[in-house]
Formats: structure tokens, sequence, C-alpha cells
């Protein structure tokens, strides 16, 4: 991932201008040491393979674009302990602990989970993966993928709100029904950005049900000025993206499922 220059970040609206980097950062370093959940013996939640609150992707071009457009999904994967899940938890650990990580080394470079992500956000959509930016209401994983709503509360309003400060977007997509109950406090937040319900990519509907959503999503999309750029027909912008392309790389500090 690559942060705005200076000259990026002049362009942007008064409430994201500064140190970019700094700021998200600042968040992070406040969610990563964060315990409140799983201290929390009401809510009976146990920590999963990948322990340490996760950070999200933010495309290359996302600064410059026009449109900003944030996917907000509910909660991180929680790794199945291959290699790959082990250097993820290592990178985190060692970042929280201060023993040497860096912040910009633990950004993915790659769209979260892109192969799941292609059908809904990239090929119906037609969404370019460069131009987005993903992030979670809660930043931690749980075993048996469980996000009470009491998680999902505490999580956005400690850390969640803030970071939409900073990503500054200008269309939020909400994906999943149990993030649409947000809109009207995200709308509080960021009032300049259009929240817009959406399935959860790996919704179980049928074919048609997915195909109808995305037609109503793009119509929300092109209206707030979102480019799809020339000939960008839904999945053109897939196969037109570096980032993605280079996959077989991706940052070792990308999780796995949502």
């Amino acid at each position: 991932m690559i942060m705005p220059s200076q000259s990026e970040t002049d362009q942007q609206p008064a409430d994201s201008m500064g140190n970019v980097l700094e700021r998200y950062e600042r968040v992070f370093r406040n969610a990563v040491g964060c315990q409140a959940c799983f201290d929390d013996k009401g809510l009976g939640l146990e920590r999963a393979f990948i322990d340490v609150p996760q950070t999200r992707y933010i495309g290359n071009g996302y600064w410059n674009s026009p449109v900003k457009v944030l996917i907000l999904l509910i909660n991180p994967g929680a790794g199945s302990g291959d290699s790959r899940d082990q250097l993820i938890r290592e990178n985190l650990r060692r970042y929280r602990s201060g023993e040497g990580a860096d912040f910009v080394s633990i950004l993915p470079d790659v769209p979260p989970d892109w192969r799941k992500f292609q059908p809904f956000y990239f090929g119906l959509l037609g969404l370019h993966p460069d131009q987005i930016a993903v992030a979670n209401i809660a930043w931690c994983s749980s075993k048996g993928n469980r996000y009470p709503r009491e998680m999902l509360d505490r999580c956005f309003a400690k850390h969640t709100a803030e970071l939409l400060k900073v990503l500054s977007p200008n269309v939020i997509l909400l994906g999943g029904t149990p993030t649409h109950r947000f809109k009207t406090k995200i709308e509080a937040i960021v009032p300049m950005a259009r929240v817009v319900a959406s399935p959860h990519y790996a919704n179980r509907e049928d074919a048609g049900y997915a195909e109808l959503q995305a037609r109503t999503i793009r119509a929300e999309l092109k209206s707030a000025g979102y480019v799809f750029g020339p000939g960008c027909s839904p999945g053109a912008a897939l196969a037109a993206s570096p980032d993605v392309n280079r996959a077989s790389g991706a940052s070792p500090i990308q999780s796995g499922d949502f």
C-alpha cells in the first residue's frame, strides 16, 4: 500500500489533511492493544489463531480517486494456522510489542481474500481494486467466527468511527446485514459520504439476487460520480489491476476470510 504524498493530501477534505499515515497508525496503535471484548466474560469470546487486531487494505489509487470507496465488512478472518497465517500473527504481535515490525510493513498490498471479492465487488460492481479501501466494524477475529452485537458496538465506538474520519470516503458500502444498522451512526460521523447497504460478498442468495443488488449499487456509485473507466464493464477492473495480478505474492499479513 502507498500512502498519499503531500500534494495528494493537499487535495483531500479538511478533516483528512495532515499526515494520514500517522493518523492511521495512531488509530491502529490504540486498537492493537485492545482486549475489551475478550476481557468481558459475559460475551464468552475466545481469541482465534490470529489473536491480534488486524490492519486492512487501502489501494494505491484510493487517495487520488475522485470518489473514494470504502467497503466496510463485519470482522476479519480467524486464520487457519498455515505458514502464512503464522507470519501474519507474528508480524502483528511484533508490532504490538514494539519489537521491530513497523506500521508500513503490516499494511496489506492486495485486497483481502481477493478471489472471494472478485465475483461481487470486482465482477458485478466493476470496482477497481486499486481505488478501494477495506475496513471492518470489529477489528478482531474470534473462535467460531462469533461477533455478538456488543462486540460490534464497542469496537465501532472505540476504533472504527475514528478510522472512518481518517479514510474520509465518499461512498461506503456496508457489506452484510450486521453492518447495515450502523448506517445512521456512520452518516453522522462522515456526513459527506454516501452510505449504501450491500449484500455480503459471500451471500448465499441466488445469482439473480446478487445481480439485482449490484445494479442498484452501481447506480448509486454512478450517481456519486464514480468513474468506472474506459471500457470498464463489470469484471474488467479485476484483470487490469496490477495489485490483484500479483496476488500470489500477497503481503504476509493479509488475512483469510471475512
